[in-house]
């Protein structure tokens, strides 16, 4: 329009919008192009062969093909979100599932690589996978944000992890098996009982503190604190009742922590 000489502003953008959108429109929601629009890429009207060739479809049903090259998968709690390109870098796939139908799916469709964010369950999902025959690449999430094109949901998550795959420095995470999983599960429950004991050894500390007695730090010295609290004839009969209860906690938060070791045998002989 500059070029034309026309003055561009917001109130010619208006007017040509109304004068020539509903033709572009139009021929925008056809399926095929016809003959009397303009190639992609300003190609003369006689490659309209090379343009139909190269026209973008998108399988409603789904199905892939052996052309296809990499999916990206989205995995929120109940509905999965796809996008897969084939070959020629163009989408062929960007579908919406239940658990269920992912899983059909999958099993059914010739063996391809599949980019899922290393997130909750990731790995049972990339296990799974594995077993239909496709090749699983866990990308940590913050990995694959600088590739997402728009705003955050299930669709842009999906292909950027399939951008993201692509990417020939980018980095994985590798596939734990159920025992790698067992041992992490074991190493965070174990971090759990040891902030639960810091946090009521604190809270006893704080509380005896009120009634003017007090120990030394480290874990070693507060059974000493607990029996002065005991003997100590100043503290009311509630408090030391009270007392008592969290001594009580304290000792099976102890014991739930040694018991660990006893998980650790069981690991180390799987």
């Amino acid at each position: 329009m500059l070029e034309r000489g026309i003055v561009v502003s917001y109130e010619t953008i208006r007017r040509w919008c109304r004068k020539f959108g509903a033709a572009y429109a139009k021929q925008l929601r056809r399926k095929k192009p016809s003959r009397k629009d303009i190639c992609w890429g300003g190609r003369p009207q006689n490659g309209i062969e090379m343009c139909q060739s190269e026209l973008l479809t998108i399988s409603n049903e789904g199905a892939v093909r052996g052309s296809d090259i990499r999916i990206g998968m989205d995995t929120p709690k109940h509905v999965f979100q796809l996008h897969g390109v084939n070959a020629a870098e163009r989408p062929i796939l960007r579908k919406k599932m239940r658990r269920k139908e992912m899983v059909d799916f999958f099993a059914t469709c010739p063996p391809t690589v599949i980019a899922i964010g290393a997130c909750a369950a990731s790995h049972h999902w990339a296990r799974l996978l594995t077993r239909f025959g496709h090749e699983v690449k866990l990308i940590a999430p913050q990995l694959a944000k600088p590739y997402v094109k728009r705003g955050k949901n299930d669709a842009a998550d999906a292909e950027a992890l399939c951008e993201a795959m692509s990417r020939p420095t980018m980095r994985f995470v590798p596939v734990k098996s159920a025992d790698q999983q067992a041992a992490l599960m074991l190493v965070g429950m174990r971090e759990r009982a040891v902030a639960a004991q810091t946090q009521l050894a604190n809270t006893i500390r704080g509380y005896a503190a009120e009634f003017g007695l007090t120990a030394a730090k480290d874990m070693f010295h507060l059974p000493l604190l607990l029996e002065r609290i005991m003997i100590d004839k100043s503290i009311p009969a509630v408090a030391r009742e009270l007392f008592a209860s969290l001594v009580e906690e304290f000792a099976q938060l102890g014991e739930r922590e040694r018991g660990g070791g006893k998980t650790d045998g069981l690991v180390s002989q799987q």
